[in-house]
């Protein structure tokens, strides 16, 4: 498996190193296949470090995983993520890899990583993703190259027994306390796919001391026909 690159900061002026410190370390992925065509932007990996002091919900202990637009063949998929999981395991340890909290922000997916626009429409394939959080959450919203199946509507996350995707219109409360020291349980894999308009995700934290957990709002453009607070088959035809 290749090596990702060593961490580079954000052009941004990073403060004066201490514990407490913000920084942000980027590991550029790469493409070494022994292909004719390989992709030449690939995906790039953000550690940001000591912003649990700004965000209340990242004290619990739990990492926060946010991924968008990998829109490549699965395959493709499975080798940046190869790469990308090995940094995160370094960052974060492989436990808390394991028990992370993913946000999974849509246009995941793509027919063929030389197509473009409607013609790379596809179902996504990411059990590689719920593979390796074996034991945290996996939490979607949908992009607008992105099909629709049923068994996205039937998969629950590890750690919170919360539906994967998230409702339309309405805010979830995810438990930030359970997934520590619980046994791994795994989820179903991927195999269906998502609504065709693109939506957006607020996450706001919600202070605790006895019970942490982050409030998660789906906000974003649906039929007036379809029911409010459930994702379905339907919404494939788009607005």
């Amino acid at each position: 498996m290749p090596r990702p690159s060593t961490p580079t900061h954000s052009p941004h002026p990073a403060p004066p190193p201490s514990s407490s410190s913000l920084r942000i370390d980027q590991f550029k992925l790469t493409d070494d296949r022994k292909l004719s065509r390989t992709i030449c932007r690939p995906p790039i990996v953000h550690v940001a470090h000591g912003f649990a002091r700004h965000l209340s919900f990242l004290r619990a202990g739990r990492p926060l995983i946010c991924l968008s637009d990998w829109q490549l063949e699965p395959a493709t998929q499975r080798h940046f993520w190869a790469q990308a999981a090995a940094v995160l395991r370094e960052q974060l340890g492989p436990a808390g890899l394991a028990r992370a909290l993913v946000l999974v922000a849509g246009d995941m997916a793509s027919a063929g990583d030389a197509l473009r626009g409607v013609a790379s429409d596809a179902v996504p394939q990411l059990e590689w993703l719920q593979e390796t959080v074996s034991c945290g959450d996996v939490l979607l919203v949908y992009g607008n190259h992105d099909r629709v199946g049923a068994e996205h509507l039937r998969m629950v996350c590890a750690a919170s027994g919360l539906p994967c995707v998230l409702p339309q219109g309405r805010a979830v409360t995810v438990p930030l306390h359970g997934a520590s020291g619980t046994a791994a349980t795994p989820t179903p894999g991927f195999s269906g796919g998502i609504p065709r308009k693109k939506s957006q995700s607020l996450h706001m934290p919600m202070p605790s001391c006895q019970q942490p957990s982050l409030r998660l709002a789906h906000l974003g453009f649906q039929k007036r026909s379809e029911p409010r607070c459930t994702p379905t088959p339907s919404s494939r035809s788009g607005l």
